[in-house]
């Protein structure tokens, strides 16, 4: 935790149009996490410190936990059915040097994190944010005794206030290969699924509704369009999830690997063939994650992606 480069506290008093100004707060706790807060309510929680269930499936760099704007948890972590699912996270079955196999991020398998380093700690006027950039340690394969700087990752964390009964979330991912021939891929399987991969809450009345309409989970990845809406009832309410995928995406549109059950919610990228990652600039993926408790009409969604998808 002492290599943690992160101000214990930030207070930012947010003055909202046409309402009562809003209290944001950034900790850095003990327990190895930074919490954003709102007024003194826990808006989310990211793992900084690598943590494990009696020493298995460690894991580091995601968002648990998330809660709605009721205060309700969204995501979890340590599923029974998949203990290497973990909240809001972002990781690949493929990560290759030079054609071969170094790491499998998706099972915490041979993959640790090196220094972390917080920058762009702020307050936006409506929004909490940080950044967070670290790099991706894996077996050296010419000194397997000995760790490689593989990834740098740097992510960026916002969250926006309340407005409109619905809690926005936007979620940055730039990735930099440290050394050259760096290939990422999905599963490599028919389903290739890997990625921006939120383990959210179900429930057994879930629906899901994408741009192009209503969506039916399949084995494979379907299509979706730029957003999708997840809805369950959750404490006797109908709660939705909302993953939105900016346009400056690559391979948009993407496709969706999605569960009813027991499972992850999946923007599949990049798919079951690997992509390489350049050390000359950042491959940048970004995502807004919208928290409500309305069933918002398809063409709200549809607006609130417009916007998303021009900043």
């Amino acid at each position: 935790m002492k290599r943690f480069i992160f101000a214990v506290a930030f207070t930012f008093i947010c003055l909202l149009p046409a309402q009562a100004a809003k209290r944001f707060t950034i900790d850095r706790l003990d327990e190895g996490v930074a919490r954003i807060s709102e007024e003194g309510e826990p808006v989310l929680e990211f793992q900084i410190d690598p943590v494990s269930q009696d020493g298995r499936y460690a894991r580091a760099n995601y968002l648990h936990p998330v809660f709605d704007p009721d205060g309700v948890l969204v995501t979890e972590d340590f599923p029974k059915d998949h203990l290497h699912h973990r909240g809001i996270f972002w990781a690949w079955h493929q990560v290759l040097l030079n054609g071969k196999p170094v790491s499998d991020p998706w099972v915490c398998k041979d993959i640790k994190w090196g220094k972390p380093i917080a920058t762009g700690v702020g307050s936006g006027g409506q929004s909490a944010r940080f950044t967070l950039s670290r790099d991706w340690l894996v077996p050296d394969p010419a000194k397997p005794e000995q760790d490689l700087g593989l990834v740098r990752e740097s992510v960026q964390v916002k969250a926006w206030s309340v407005m409109d009964r619905i809690r926005r979330l936007d979620i940055a991912i730039s990735l930099r290969a440290l050394v050259e021939g760096v290939t990422l891929g999905g599963s490599d399987d028919v389903k290739g699924y890997g990625g921006f991969s939120p383990r959210i809450r179900l429930a057994d009345d879930v629906k899901f509704f994408g741009q192009i309409g209503l969506v039916e989970p399949q084995k494979t990845a379907v299509d979706g369009g730029a957003w999708m809406n997840v809805t369950r009832t959750i404490q006797d309410k109908k709660r939705s999830v909302t993953i939105l995928v900016h346009p400056s995406h690559p391979g948009f549109p993407v496709k969706w690997i999605l569960r009813a059950k027991r499972s992850m919610q999946n923007p599949q990228w990049p798919g079951r063939k690997p992509v390489a990652l350049s050390t000359k600039e950042d491959l940048v993926l970004r995502y807004r994650i919208l928290l409500h408790n309305d069933l918002l009409k398809p063409t709200v969604i549809e607006d609130e992606w417009k916007r998303f998808a021009e900043q």
